[in-house]
């Protein structure tokens, strides 16, 4: 098993805080990081596939619609992709 390592939160940047205004930028606590702008990971991770790294993906189809990414949680790293022989 990897060591756990600090790596910034893809679900804000590193801030600690998120934009949830529709109109006017109001900002909220990341729910992903507790507000720390960090996440502990495996020494292994690298930046998630799906969602580049960012920890959100855009599922709406004529409006944005944006939600944390399934496959690494909002954290914007995930586990590398298996090897086959």
């Amino acid at each position: 098993m990897a060591n756990l390592v600090r790596r910034p939160c893809g679900y804000c940047d590193g801030t600690g805080e998120v934009d949830v205004g529709e109109f006017v930028p109001s900002y909220r606590g990341c729910p992903v990081c507790d507000r720390s702008g960090e996440v502990r990971v495996p020494s292994n991770y690298g930046r998630c596939r799906p969602c580049g790294g960012g920890g959100k993906v855009d599922i709406g189809e004529f409006v944005p619609h944006i939600v944390r990414c399934q496959n690494c949680g909002g954290t914007g790293w995930a586990p590398p992709p298996p090897v086959y022989r």
